[in-house]
């Protein structure tokens, strides 16, 4: 007797095959969805880094007066917290410096003095902005400003450490020319009142520098303190009276350098 024929196999439905290539459609779909948006992903995060790059050196002169030296100065909604991001409160009378003025000068010969003036003319210098500050008291008055560089190459580290180190001199070099606002608490400013200067890092690696000096409004110089004070300070020259002026620069450079940090880069599509 023959061998029986084995039992034909189940019919596949047409349905079910259609199923089947429109899943496998979907996964070569998904497949290759998934490769454009991680390539798309990529080229826009090369674009942002090269439009970052490009957009840094001019900077200076594309954002508004009002966004690099901001009406008001503050250390963030937390002041006690260095790392807090600089803000400018929407309250006036809880921000730490008031903006007087801008200067329309922006040479580099007129913003700056004293030999780091030189050096960073030997380095290349495009520009000074700079724009005046009083704190709430009307008591401290400081000019800031904003080094523009030629170039963030070269010499530009070597003239950030410079800066650092001229604030712990017992004289050391004021940096920044004083600009005085008529009309306001800044109108006696002059460099020979300057009693405390400061710089910030904040934009290390792009082709700025930041300085500041700072004084009194009613163009006290410091000097040596009255009684005990001046006695434990009689042989550093005033440097104990000196230290709040300095206090103070430190305090606004850094204010400055986080305002500008957080300055949104323009996308130059």
């Amino acid at each position: 007797m023959p061998a029986p024929f084995p039992p034909a196999a189940p019919r596949r439905s047409v349905a079910r095959g259609c199923f089947g290539a429109a899943l496998g459609l979907l996964g070569v779909v998904l497949v290759l969805g998934g490769g454009a948006l991680a390539a798309a992903g990529y080229r826009n995060h090369q674009r942002a880094e090269t439009n970052t790059t490009a957009y840094y050196p001019v900077m200076w002169r594309n954002e508004k007066t009002e966004t690099i030296f901001p009406a008001t100065l503050s250390g963030g909604a937390n002041s006690s917290d260095p790392d807090a991001p600089a803000t400018v409160p929407s309250d006036a009378e809880r921000a730490q410096w008031h903006r007087l003025g801008v200067s329309p000068e922006t040479s580099c010969d007129k913003g700056l003095t004293g030999t780091m003036k030189q050096a960073v003319l030997k380095q290349g210098c495009t520009a000074v902005l700079r724009a005046t500050y009083v704190d709430p008291s009307a008591g401290t008055v400081a000019t800031v400003a904003l080094i523009v560089l030629a170039t963030a190459d070269g010499d530009t580290q070597k003239l950030r450490d410079d800066l650092a180190e001229q604030q712990r001199q017992e004289h050391p070099d004021d940096v920044v020319h004083a600009y005085a606002v008529p009309g306001t608490a800044a109108a006696h400013w002059t460099d020979a009142g300057r009693n405390g200067m400061a710089s910030d890092s904040s934009l290390d690696g792009k082709p700025y520098l930041i300085a500041v000096a700072t004084g009194a409004t009613d163009a006290r110089v410091a000097g040596k303190l009255p009684g005990a004070w001046g006695a434990r300070d009689a042989e550093h020259d005033g440097e104990s009276d000196r230290s709040s002026w300095m206090s103070s620069a430190a305090d606004i450079s850094s204010m400055f350098g986080k305002s500008l940090s957080s300055i949104k880069l323009k996308d130059d599509e």
